[in-house]
Parts: C-alpha cells; sequence; structure tokens
C-alpha cells in the first residue's frame, strides 16, 4: 500500500512538472511571436524595437485577469492576495494564486492564511497551490546556495519532503494523523 501512494505521488509530480514545462513554453512563444510581429511591422526598427515593460497581466475571454508577471507584478482587483513579487502568477478564475514562479521566494498560505517559512532563507521557488490558494507543493533553492528543496503538503502541514542542506540530506515523510516523521538519508 505505501510504495502505491508513492507511487501515485510520483505520478502527480510528473504531471505537475509537465504542466508548469507546458506553461513555461506557451509563455516563451507568446512572447517570441509578439517579438517577431513587432520586428516585422518595423524593418528599420529592429535593433530598437525591444518591450520594456515592468508588469503584464492576460486576461481571459471573461476579463478576468489569469496571468500576471512582472517585477513587480501588477496589482489586479480580483486576485486574492494582495502582495506583489518578481515573477509569475497564474490565477485561478476565482483570483486565487495557482502557480507561483518567484524570485525572492514567497510565503505560503495555510488553511486561507499566510505563513512563515520555518527556515526564512531568500530563494528562488516554484510553488503550486489548490484552488483557494492554499500552498499544496513547491520547490526552491537558497541564494547561499546550502539548502535546495521540494515538497509535497497536506492542506495544513507538510506531508513529503526532499531536502539538501547542511545538516540533512533526503526524504523527510511525515505521516497523515501522527507525530511521527520518517527520515531517510541523513548526512
Amino acid at each position: 500500500m505505501p510504495n502505491s501512494r508513492m507511487s501515485s505521488l510520483e505520478q502527480k509530480l510528473r504531471y505537475t512538472q509537465g504542466a508548469v514545462v507546458l506553461l513555461g513554453l506557451v509563455l516563451l512563444s507568446t512572447i517570441a511571436g509578439h517579438w517577431q510581429s513587432s520586428a516585422l511591422a518595423a524593418p528599420s526598427a529592429r535593433h530598437d524595437d525591444v518591450l520594456h515593460v515592468r508588469g503584464i497581466v492576460i486576461e481571459d475571454s471573461e476579463g478576468r485577469p489569469r496571468l500576471l508577471l512582472g517585477a513587480p507584478t501588477p496589482s489586479v482587483a480580483s486576485r486574492k492576495r494582495p502582495e506583489p513579487l518578481t515573477g509569475i502568477i497564474l490565477l485561478g478564475e476565482n483570483g486565487a494564486d495557482r502557480i507561483v514562479m518567484s524570485y525572492p521566494g514567497y510565503e505560503p498560505q495555510v488553511l486561507g492564511k499566510i505563513a512563515h517559512r520555518s527556515v526564512p532563507l531568500s530563494s528562488a521557488g516554484l510553488m503550486l497551490n489548490d484552488a483557494e490558494g492554499n500552498e499544496r507543493a513547491g520547490m526552491g533553492a537558497s541564494d547561499d546556495g546550502t539548502r535546495v528543496s521540494l515538497g509535497l503538503d497536506y492542506a495544513d502541514r507538510d506531508a513529503l519532503g526532499m531536502l539538501v542542506s547542511p545538516t540533512f540530506s533526503g526524504l523527510a515523510i511525515f505521516a497523515r494523523g501522527e507525530n511521527k516523521t520518517i527520515k531517510s538519508s541523513p548526512v
């Protein structure tokens, strides 16, 4: 039974990674298409044809903001979290942050409230959230090069984590309904 749960988690992680790669490719192709059409429209100004903006809001067919890009991201009234970040935010129809890629990192939302990371290191990261914007998975790398992590979460706490750090490198599994932590490969 534990092997099937692990296989299920691994499969979900592969799907999530595929979705993030697909999102990145769509974003890059959109930007490349815009750049190419602008370059074709003004061939004499190709070397000056660079778009400089602080932020971009991409809306769906209903006019709802769905993708925010920025340094910092633009503020939109329908977004549930008000704070800007430097990165990309994919919003759900309800305005919840669903996928966040940012630098520096971003504090997670857990059960509707902003939580603080247990190790507050400046880092770059990717966060996958549920429909209400609560963190359910994420990965990050610290600026100082000491930590790299990947986590899958229960709604209210950590569930499975892989970590490389000065004091621990390995896998931590936090059993549901118990206060037991199973760790492997300690340094």
